[in-house]
């Protein structure tokens, strides 16, 4: 079997491997030391903003035909899942962060219970070595919104997306051929899919290089009582992000073509569903998943307050689901929705006759019920 030493100082890729005799990779030179450099903050202080964008680029490495011992997909399965919550939990450990639930095996958050949040996986040898979570704006917010407010992007009506919970594991932890690129080309491949997009993510204020130079995205700073830069918020429309990503990709060729790669089509070995009729969201939450990782791993469930019970209770419900959590309580006075809901992001026209001639409206259906739209 090929050996795909990670932990080298030449980052492996499939673009840059040949097979010698015996089978095994040979690596071509890939400065792994150089990429690192040029993410970081110093980076951004010492070079100019158009050589150390030229140098990141003339450093990539992407293929759309991987290495077979490489599987890309989202995390439907109880073991698939619990293997990346629990590389979440262990990269935080390793940088200092979540301090409070460092005990946990787990990294679970209350945005996990939601039916709109799902997982990405890379596996090498069947074995989960990177993996990032997108969680759709719902009536809980997003995670960002703790220390970001988001009040500009709403006021423009994106239809939002985070990207949290990104870890790799440390012998990967630079091969963003082999392993980054691949798990962001399955999360822009559901994101183009949706109307109106905006993707957002937390960063590291000390390696803000992938979203910002590769990626054309913006930044935002949040500082801490002492005016320090505690964190960075990047944020981009997906639709603007790829005619960024073409234009400074124009002319490049196809294993440095960041736009093709993630705009492009499905790369090989990717396992992720289609999106049916432009579901905007496959539920992954079954009630034997939520009680396992909600009531049995952890006891999440039971610290959340009657209000979020009460949103899940009506984001689940069907019967299947009952005795995970409480039924919420109808504070409204409303109805709650009973039968099973389909979300949807379907491109229509309307059509309406004016006399002798019709006029012809686009709409955008996100739900469709008995009572109509």
């Amino acid at each position: 079997m090929p050996n795909l030493d990670m932990t080298s100082e030449s980052a492996i890729s499939p673009a840059s491997q040949t097979p010698d005799q015996s089978g095994n990779f040979a690596p071509k030179p890939f400065n792994r030391r150089l990429f690192r450099s040029l993410l970081t903050q110093g980076a951004r202080l010492t070079l100019p903003s158009f050589l150390r964008r030229r140098a990141l680029r003339s450093l990539l490495i992407l293929d759309k035909a991987p290495t077979s011992r490489m599987a890309l997909g989202m995390a439907q399965t109880q073991a698939d899942l619990e293997a990346c919550y629990t590389l979440v939990q262990a990269t935080h450990a390793e940088h200092g962060l979540s301090k409070s639930q460092r005990k946990r095996p787990l990294h679970l958050t209350v945005w996990h219970t939601l039916p709109t949040t799902l997982t990405f996986f890379v596996k090498i040898d069947d074995e989960v070595v990177a993996t990032a979570t997108l969680v759709r704006d719902s009536e809980l917010g997003l995670p960002a919104e703790v220390q970001f407010p988001l009040v500009d992007l709403r006021a423009k009506q994106y239809n939002l997306f985070e990207l949290t919970g990104m870890a790799v594991r440390r012998d990967f932890r630079y091969a963003y051929d082999c392993v980054v690129w691949p798990l962001l080309h399955a999360c822009f491949l559901y994101l183009r899919e949706q109307a109106d997009a905006a993707l957002i993510s937390m960063v590291n204020p000390r390696r803000p290089g992938v979203f910002e130079d590769l990626l054309q995205f913006s930044r935002r700073k949040y500082l801490d009582d002492m005016g320090n830069t505690k964190s960075v918020l990047v944020s981009s429309p997906v639709a603007l992000c790829g005619v960024r990503c073409q234009t400074a990709y124009r002319g490049a060729p196809s294993h440095k073509d960041l736009h093709a790669y993630l705009f492009g089509d499905r790369i090989a070995n990717n396992s992720t569903p289609p999106t049916r009729y432009r579901v905007t969201s496959p539920c992954v939450m079954t009630p034997a998943l939520l009680d396992y990782f909600f009531n049995q791993r952890t006891n999440l469930l039971s610290r959340l307050p009657d209000k979020t019970l009460s949103l899940l209770s009506r984001l689940y419900p069907s019967d299947a689901y009952n005795g995970i959590f409480p039924r919420g309580v109808n504070e409204s006075g409303m109805l709650l929705r009973r039968s099973p809901r389909h979300d949807v992001s379907m491109c229509a026209t309307l059509t309406v006759a004016d006399g002798n001639e019709n006029l012809y409206f686009p709409v955008n259906v996100v739900e469709v019920s008995s009572a109509g739209f």
